[in-house]
């Protein structure tokens, strides 16, 4: 008795006679019958994805074809596929998409690579920043088209690729960035915004794929000016950049340009800032001279000499290929996460194969890809004893000026740590960088709560008066300001009180002219904030850090005004027992 093989499902029928189909005509009969149900796509299995793929590509050319009514249902179903794909495929729709861009140059082709290139980057945001190195310089291209459908599209597409820069210091600057892309005579305006960039987390390859194309433009520019701040921003970017991966796609053309700079700029000043942005650069790239991408043949290679891949090598040629695509891409993005990697793989591998099978295969496959990515980073010794609140490695820029780079911070409760430095080294600039949550990979406040008490009280408004006129914080009395300090800006719960903040005020040494306590003292409580010398705003301010049970407690020069009882009641104040950073100036 023969065995019934199970019935093939309709929408994989359709999707096959559509892969395969070669005549046009019949072609576009199956895409107006696929067009009018696109849920026949969403019911797709997962492992027939490579079929989805091939579809998506094969309908690019009816988009150079005179029938535009053939258009808009083609569009509809590669949109819907791009929406059903997996997105750690990403990598591989974005090369069929490039290979239809510079195949075909016709109008309807690109015009529609575009827009779905547009959606591609709004479904793929972290995936598709491993291809912004080949999509940047092809975009940039038709931006300028003469074609306004090619022109608006691009344009359009572009600025949703340089959203996904991944770094927070950039993205306020993006706008100038495009600017630059789409009027070129803007470039030397846009130099002269990023040099202002404060970078404080690291420079990735994404950040330099969008800024690269800006400072290649600029080094080319006529004007020494233009092409000092060039090398200046690209000195700040390399001394951020951590690993040499990152930066080696870009080094090439940017050490030809600067060597060409530190050879004929005719100013002294501006060579020597050329020579010392080229060293920098070279230091950075290091001794590798090729990128750290991994192919799919790499990738497979690896694989194939893993025992337990042996288990799934005769699943079929398209299983292995997602399994081939999905493992090189999210190696090359080094994305490693184990339960993101085990749902976004295990998926793929034939039902017939155990769970437990399946949890051990793609955790060795895992396990060998990041030996093969594996970056040797310097260990610091853990020697003191004690709860950990921090540790980890930073690195801080202001403007032009690298303050920090790659700077190692291991911070424990119940201790002291001095921030010492000369004038204008970027102690306050780290603190405040802390305190506003810029500092990547630092705990936000709500999982560890830092403040940070500056010795110049940052003025605000926190109300109007009758006359609509605004109210600063500085008009309010010593008491006043500490409760809105606690509560308006630090959020406390609960709520801090003005009964709570007068003995506190108390024990400091300010009057209490409510209680008839301390008239005879140079500051009251109830006194306004601005008839405090600068020590008794100090003061002020410290009562208020009392009371936000901080676990990280930020001093900017807190001893400046304090006479010696008031700085031994800081030594001895209870609330002190936790972290403390001050400055010292020279």
């Amino acid at each position: 008795m023969n065995s019934q093989q199970p019935e093939t499902p309709v929408n994989v029928q359709l999707l096959s006679q559509l892969s395969e189909c070669s005549d046009p005509s019949q072609q576009l009969e199956l895409v107006d019958q696929l067009s009018q149900n696109l849920d026949l796509i969403n019911e797709t299995d997962c492992q027939q994805e490579t079929l989805l793929m091939t579809i998506f590509d094969q309908l690019f050319p009816i988009f150079s074809s005179k029938d535009k009514r053939k258009y808009t249902p083609t569009y509809e179903i590669q949109k819907t596929i791009l929406k059903k794909i997996n997105p750690w495929l990403c990598y591989d729709l974005v090369n069929i998409i490039v290979k239809h861009l510079t195949d075909n140059p016709l109008k309807g082709t690109k015009e529609y690579c575009y827009k779905l290139l547009n959606i591609l980057i709004k479904n793929c945001n972290l995936q598709i920043s491993t291809s912004m190195t080949t999509l940047i310089p092809l975009i940039t291209k038709d931006v300028a088209s003469a074609l306004k459908e090619v022109k608006d599209s691009s344009s359009k597409c572009l600025k949703s690729l340089l959203g996904c820069s991944g770094n927070v210091d950039l993205d306020p600057f993006i706008p100038y960035v495009l600017d630059a892309f789409v009027n070129p005579k803007n470039v030397p305006d846009s130099v002269e915004k990023l040099a202002s960039c404060i970078f404080v987390q690291n420079v990735e390859s994404p950040a330099l794929a969008i800024t690269t194309p800006i400072l290649i433009k600029g080094l080319n520019e006529r004007t020494t000016e233009t092409k000092r701040k060039c090398c200046v921003i690209i000195d700040n970017m390399c001394q951020l950049v951590e690993h040499p991966k990152e930066i080696v796609s870009f080094g090439g053309e940017l050490q030809k340009l600067l060597l060409n700079c530190s050879e004929s700029i005719s100013d002294p000043e501006a060579r020597k800032v050329a020579e010392k942005a080229l060293n920098t650069l070279k230091s950075a790239c290091g001794e590798v001279t090729e990128s750290f991408v991994k192919e799919k043949t790499d990738i497979q290679k690896m694989l194939e000499d893993i025992p337990e891949f042996e288990i799934i090598s005769k699943s079929g040629t398209q299983t292995l290929s997602l399994l081939y695509s999905i493992t090189t891409n999210m190696a090359n993005k080094q994305f490693f996460d184990p339960e993101v990697w085990s749902n976004s793989y295990q998926q793929y591998l034939p039902e017939s194969i155990d769970t437990n099978v399946k949890n051990v295969i793609s955790a060795q496959i895992l396990n060998q890809i990041q030996l093969s990515f594996q970056i040797k980073e310097e260990i610091f010794e853990d020697t003191e004893e004690g709860e950990n609140l921090y540790q980890g490695s930073f690195s801080l820029a202001y403007g032009a000026l690298t303050l920090l780079n790659t700077c190692h911070l291991h911070l424990k409760r119940n201790r002291f740590y001095g921030l010492l430095g000369p004038n204008n080294c970027g102690k306050t600039t780290l603190m405040r960088a802390i305190s506003n949550e810029q500092v990547e990979g630092f705990p936000k406040r709500d999982q560890l709560k830092t403040v940070f008490v500056e010795h110049e009280i940052q003025e605000r408004e926190v109300g109007e008066d009758d006359k609509g006129f605004p109210i600063l914080n500085i008009d309010l009395t010593g008491a006043e300001w500490i409760v809105d300090c606690c509560n308006n800006v630090y959020c406390l719960e609960p709520p801090v009180t003005l009964e709570d903040v007068e003995p506190v005020m108390e024990e400091i040494g300010f009057g209490n002219s409510k209680k008839d306590k301390g008239h005879d003292r140079a500051a009251d409580a109830w006194m306004g904030v601005t008839t405090y010398s600068g020590g008794w705003k100090m003061k002020m301010q410290l009562c208020a850090a009392t009371l936000m049970n901080a676990d990280i407690l930020m001093l900017d020069e807190p001893t400046g005004h304090l006479d010696v009882n008031n700085i031994a009641w800081i030594k001895k104040s209870n609330i002190f027992y936790i972290k403390l950073f001050f400055t010292k100036r020279f």
